[in-house]
Parts: structure tokens; C-alpha cells; sequence
């Protein structure tokens, strides 16, 4: 119940803010409708690679979440190495997605 105005919360306050973004997503949002907001680049992996595991990098912080409508889980990590570490395994992610 929670987790569809999460999104929605955090991408305006992120637009608001005018912070750009990368995010990826799975070649079967294209089909369900997803948003694409200001200030943000969108790529895509294939469905196979599907998760309700997410990602999100900024400053020295990681939050590492799972978006499970039964049991989210959310983990925020505030350390520069292990928020370095990720930005380097999202930029090999994001190579490889297709516009």
C-alpha cells in the first residue's frame, strides 16, 4: 500500500529539487506504462533481468531496497568506498541497457 506513493513522493521531491538522474529499468516497463520525469535518463535491460530489487546512489550514501508489496525492506548505508563501489557496478549496468 505504501510503496505506490513512495515513488511518486520521491521522484517530484527529486524534480523539485532539479537533481538529475539515470535510472534503469526493464524492457517490460515500457509496456506497463512507466513515468519518465524531468531531468532524468532512462535505459533498459532486458525482462529476464527483472527485480523488485532496487538501487539508489547519492552522495556517499547507498539504499539498497526491496520492493516487495508483502514485506518492503529498505537498507541505507553511509559510507563513500561502498557508495563508490555501487556507482561503478550501476555504470556497468548502464552501458550495457539499451536506450
Amino acid at each position: 500500500k505504501i510503496l505506490k506513493y513512495y515513488l511518486n513522493h520521491y521522484m517530484e521531491e527529486m524534480t523539485r529539487k532539479k537533481m538529475k538522474r539515470k535510472r534503469i529499468y526493464n524492457e517490460l516497463s515500457k509496456k506497463t506504462g512507466f513515468v519518465k520525469y524531468p531531468n532524468e535518463v532512462i535505459r533498459f535491460l532486458p525482462e529476464k533481468f527483472s527485480s523488485h530489487a532496487a538501487l539508489r546512489i547519492f552522495g556517499n550514501k547507498t539504499a539498497i531496497l526491496f520492493l516487495s508489496e508483502q514485506l518492503p525492506l529498505g537498507i541505507l548505508i553511509n559510507n563513500k568506498g561502498i557508495a563508490d563501489g555501487y556507482r561503478k557496478y550501476f555504470e556497468a549496468l548502464w552501458e550495457s541497457a539499451n536506450d
